[in-house]
């Protein structure tokens, strides 16, 4: 089965020439966001679609570039769709999703409401399969701050999508061969920022995992085509832009 990747974004924590990291998949006649901050309604726009389009949601942690779009997306669907996207969610993340967007959800017309009443909430187990139609994902367990969880994508036969992560030098070498593409963190940045992976880490692996990498969730200097082409150039890398597509 075909599966399109559409980068909504790619920046950083700090990115205000791009917006932040994010990931639209379609497949099998639906849809897929890889998290969700408040730069993905105007990339959706330039797709020709909006935020009542988006059918399933996937977070991967809870810092807020990754989730401050999440209270505009629930509701726009419950005042102008009327209908409740699917929120894929590691368990352990839920109670805090709804922690950070409580005060402005809470509020109803004659009621309060909780995290259903927006969303058909999917609680995921790390190293436990789920589908999506006929597509396997599997959530991924990864290191970005000490003590806060985080979780990156696999959709076996297609990519893993690392979200905010350090490298993984087993996992990557173990699952390198049953993808085709690996879609890293990597910051770009001379200085070592020691909760995303460098290019110098990545460098660390076999070439054949490195050929595989697209880069993401890096700072404004490489928004301008001419510093991201020559960075590439120069590092043998892949970055990725806002709206660039991979076809699998």
């Amino acid at each position: 089965m075909e599966m399109k990747l559409t980068f909504l974004n790619a920046g950083d924590a700090f990115a205000f020439e791009q917006g932040h990291n994010s990931a639209f998949l379609e497949f099998d006649n639906t849809n897929l966001v890889i998290d969700f901050p408040a730069t993905n309604r105007a990339a959706l726009r330039k797709l020709g679609m909006d935020l009542g389009d988006v059918e399933n949601v996937f977070i991967t942690h809870l810092h807020e570039d990754h989730i401050n779009g999440i209270q505009q997306f629930a509701y726009f669907n419950k005042f102008v769709t009327g209908r409740k996207p699917n929120l894929y969610i590691a368990e352990d993340l839920v109670d805090g999703l709804w922690e950070t967007v409580r005060q402005g959800l809470l509020y109803g017309v004659g009621a309060l409401h909780t995290i259903d009443d927006y969303f058909v909430v999917k609680k995921l187990k790390p190293g436990h399969g789920f589908f999506i139609d006929d597509i396997e994902f599997g959530i991924v367990k990864t290191q970005h701050f000490d003590g806060m969880s985080s979780y990156g994508l696999l959709a076996k036969k297609y990519f893993y999508f690392s979200g905010d992560s350090l490298v993984d030098y087993d996992f990557l070498t173990k699952i390198h061969p049953f993808v085709q593409t690996i879609f890293h963190d990597v910051h770009l940045k001379e200085i070592e920022i020691p909760v995303h992976a460098s290019v110098r880490d990545i460098k660390k692996l076999p070439q054949e995992i490195q050929d595989k990498i697209v880069i993401m969730h890096y700072h404004d200097e490489y928004v301008d085509k001419k510093n991201r082409e020559r960075f590439e150039k120069e590092k043998n890398v892949q970055i990725a832009y806002a709206l660039q597509q991979f076809v699998f």
